[in-house]
């Protein structure tokens, strides 16, 4: 199983989770990213005089990177694919955590089809990304990003639940300072996707949201915790509330 090894020093544990939360199925792009950012740190904290050493192996990864443009650009477009399987994941964890306060909408409680529909219908409902652009809307594009992103979407759901429950400056999460709170919020909702049981009857079998054998483990020395609103009563006008009630409860 992949593992993210969170005993390293926060900076670079900040870039190895942001290399995994974009290409978690590819290590040739994961190994260029973190070449390429741990350079741009220390020429950002050094001189421009200052000398430093450079492997074989990481000076080969930063011949065979894109350029730093390009690298940002398509760090921009899998961060939108990613983020639609973070709400899928997110979706998936405020059912089940408020189950007894929800519209009786198919099966009870939480379950993946619905976290699905709430997902493109978040989308058709002018839901945008941080670029102001419109988030990706159709059934076909969010089952083919839960796929992609299926074993880092814990990651993706904690920078979302920064939202809902800010435990860190907004695009600080990654910063030394912060990266602590990160880890532990996506170690939380990591327990929770391994231990939350889908009934999967095409397979006649159960499996869990998140399949350990794919999934980024966060390996954390830490206590797992999340930060909610103390009433929860503040969910009940939420708008993905709104969204289930047009769920059709012929939808399985």
């Amino acid at each position: 199983m992949p593992l993210i090894d969170c005993k390293l020093a926060p900076s670079l544990l900040s870039i190895n989770v942001r290399a995994a939360m974009h290409w978690p199925s590819n290590s040739d792009r994961r190994e260029q990213f973190t070449a390429v950012e741990w350079v741009r740190m220390l020429v950002d904290d050094d001189d421009a005089d200052t000398k430093f050493t450079i492997t074989g192996a990481d000076l080969r990864r930063l011949l065979e990177a894109p350029s730093f443009p390009l690298l940002k650009e398509e760090l921009r477009g899998l961060g939108k694919r990613a983020y639609i399987a973070a709400f899928v994941f997110l979706f998936m964890f405020l059912m089940d955590r408020m189950k007894g306060r929800l519209p009786k909408r198919g099966v009870a409680g939480a379950s993946l089809s619905k976290a699905k529909f709430l997902a493109a219908e978040w989308a058709k409902n002018g839901a945008t990304y941080g670029d102001g652009s419109s988030m990706y809307t159709s059934d076909k594009v969010v089952e083919s990003c839960w796929k992609e992103f299926r074993g880092v979407a814990h990651l993706w759901a904690a920078l979302e639940m920064n939202r809902i429950s800010e435990y860190a400056p907004p695009r600080q999460l990654f910063y030394p300072d912060h990266i602590a709170k990160f880890i532990s919020t996506a170690a939380y909702l990591q327990s929770f996707g391994l231990s939350f049981t889908l009934d999967n009857r095409a397979r006649r079998k159960q499996e869990t949201l998140l399949l350990r054998d794919e999934t980024w483990l966060v390996d954390t020395p830490g206590k797992a915790t999340i930060l909610l609103p103390g009433d929860e009563s503040v969910f009940d006008d939420a708008p993905f509330v709104a969204l289930l009630r047009k769920y059709g409860a012929a939808k399985k």
